[in-house]
Order: C-alpha cells, then sequence, then structure tokens
C-alpha cells in the first residue's frame, strides 16, 4: 500500500515539475503530440522531433524536421529552424531568426549554416550558405548571394559571394566583396565667423570659418 502511494506521488511531483518549470528532455511528433512537456514547456537539455514541435524556449541540443521556439540557445539541427531569438548554432536547408513581426524584435547572435539563411532582427555573427538574408548584422556572410538590409552600428559587416547587397555599404551592390563599417557622417556644418573691430582698432570679435562633421560609430 505504502508503495503504490509512494509511486503515484512519485509520479504528481514529476509531472507537476514538467508542467510548471521545464522538461530536460522531450519527444514530440507533431505538436502538441509532444512527452512530457508541452506547446507551453520550456525545454532545458534535448528536444527531438520526428515532423514538428513548437515549445517557448529550448537551452540545449534541438533536433528534427521543423524545430519552432521563441528562443533557442544551444544547437538547432534539422530541415527547418525557425526561432524568434538565437543564441548558438542553427543548421539546417532553411535557417530562420525573428519569424513574427507581432513580437517584439530581440538581438540574436551566433552562427547560421544552411542553404538559406534569414534573419529579419539585428544578429551578431557568421552566416554561411547559398543565399544569407539579414535585416541588420554585425559580422561575415558567406555565401553565392549575401544581402544586408541595414549596417549594424555596433561593428562592421563583411559579405563574400557571387552578389553583394548592403544598402548602408560603400557600395550598394558590389560583387565578390561587400563591406560595410558601421561609421557614417550624418551631417557637415560650416561655420562662418568674421572679426569686428572699434573706432581704435581693438578687436571686439574674433571669428572663423570652420567645418565641423558629426559621426556615428
Amino acid at each position: 500500500m505504502l508503495k503504490h502511494w509512494g509511486i503515484m506521488m512519485a509520479a504528481l511531483a514529476g509531472a507537476v515539475w514538467v508542467t510548471a518549470a521545464s522538461t530536460p528532455v522531450e519527444f514530440g511528433i507533431f505538436s502538441p503530440v509532444q512527452f512530457p512537456g508541452s506547446e507551453t514547456t520550456p525545454v532545458k537539455g534535448f528536444r527531438l522531433n520526428l515532423c514538428y514541435t513548437y515549445n517557448p524556449a529550448v537551452y540545449g541540443i534541438d533536433l528534427g524536421v521543423i524545430n519552432n521556439a521563441k528562443t533557442v540557445g544551444g544547437f538547432a539541427a534539422g530541415a527547418m529552424n525557425a526561432v524568434h531569438a538565437m543564441y548558438g548554432v542553427q543548421a539546417g536547408v532553411y535557417n530562420r531568426i525573428g519569424y513574427s513581426q507581432d513580437l517584439e524584435p530581440v538581438e540574436s547572435s551566433g552562427v547560421q549554416l544552411g542553404w538559406t539563411n534569414d534573419v529579419q532582427t539585428a544578429f551578431t555573427g557568421l552566416q554561411a550558405g547559398v543565399a544569407n538574408l539579414g535585416g541588420t548584422v554585425a559580422g561575415v556572410q558567406i555565401g553565392l548571394a549575401n544581402s544586408v538590409e541595414s549596417a549594424s552600428e555596433s561593428g562592421w559587416t563583411l559579405q563574400i559571394g557571387f552578389l553583394n547587397f548592403n544598402d548602408d555599404g560603400y557600395w550598394p551592390i558590389m560583387p565578390l566583396i561587400g563591406w560595410s563599417s558601421g561609421i557614417q557622417i550624418i551631417e557637415t556644418v560650416e561655420v562662418t565667423e568674421s572679426v569686428v573691430v572699434d573706432a581704435d582698432g581693438a578687436v571686439i570679435e574674433d571669428e572663423e570659418t570652420v567645418e565641423v562633421s558629426a559621426e556615428v560609430e
């Protein structure tokens, strides 16, 4: 009798722990068919899915066909990896960061390795694939075609590929090598000053012409 009660209490405690906090391991087929967690349970450890699985967060190793989470920290490998924020490595055919316009943009960092790497938010790190698409990128893009919508104000962007597109680069379209430093001259102001003297020849006001350039880095 006591043995049965002990088993029941342990199972109940385990279920509460997995549901309320997180699960170290999760196996999924197609959300919401996933065990022992659910679509609202973070995974801290290892997640494996046979088709498609969603969790609010995955920290650790994420393997499957379509891996979907709001936040991923660690290593994710699959045919498709779709997250809102990523800190680590994505390896797949299609990798996407910043999948929802309804969520507040979050800066991500790490490495994307795949056929197509797509970043819709600010990203720091490396993108390597056939096509690399970036929102605001600080780091390196290596691929057949590379694209950056805007240069990062906090760092440089290097593009190596057949065609490189960067609206904030030294040239918007560059073959082979593209570059932007994150430093832009935003305003040049010319101030004209003069010298004013009184009847005795004493200088009342001494002014000169100067050119002031403001830069952001």
